[in-house]
Order: structure tokens, then C-alpha cells, then sequence
């Protein structure tokens, strides 16, 4: 784990070494967005049921509808998301079975 953050952080640190503090939480992001050998998907997927939107992320659409706080919390999107994490949580159970 060290040495992975230290090879990460080694190009993005400057000449006096007192920056690599603010570099910290966008390494602790990517690690937990990369897929795990054993469960083939990211943890922060696991976890949450989903990949987080980032401002740089440009594959998905971003819509500039309000959202209502009805359409937030209808069932329907309740019942997709927990399903979502139900799939994500078989998907990581049958990957650490198999290893």
C-alpha cells in the first residue's frame, strides 16, 4: 500500500516535498476506483453500489434539470439502487469464493 502511493506520488510532488498532503485524497480516490483482482470490481463500487461522478469525467451525461425531491425519492429509484448493490455484492462474494 505504501509503496504504491509513493510511486504515485513521486512525479506530482514538488522540489521541497511539502505538497504531498494535499495530493492524498485524489490518490486514496483513484486506488478505491481501480477494479480488485479477486472481485474484478472497484471497492468504492462494492460499497456504494455505483462509481462516483467526478467533475473530469466525461463518459456519462450530465443533465441540467433540476431534480425534484419526489423524483429522488420514489421507490423505483430505491428499488434500482438496492439492486444495483445486491448485483455489485454477488459479483464480489462469487470473486472472493473463486480466489
Amino acid at each position: 500500500m505504501n509503496q504504491w502511493i509513493d510511486q504515485r506520488l513521486r512525479p506530482f510532488i514538488n522540489y521541497y516535498q511539502d505538497n504531498w498532503s494535499e495530493l492524498m485524497p485524489i490518490m486514496d480516490y483513484a486506488q478505491v476506483t481501480l477494479p480488485q483482482d479477486s472481485t474484478t470490481l472497484p471497492p468504492i463500487q462494492i460499497e456504494l453500489g455505483y462509481v462516483p461522478r467526478t467533475s473530469f469525467d466525461w463518459q456519462r451525461p450530465v443533465t441540467d434539470q433540476p431534480v425534484s425531491v419526489r423524483k429522488q425519492l420514489s421507490r423505483d429509484e430505491a428499488v434500482s439502487f438496492t439492486k444495483r448493490m445486491h448485483g455489485a455484492w454477488e459479483i464480489a462474494h462469487n470473486g472472493i469464493q473463486r480466489a
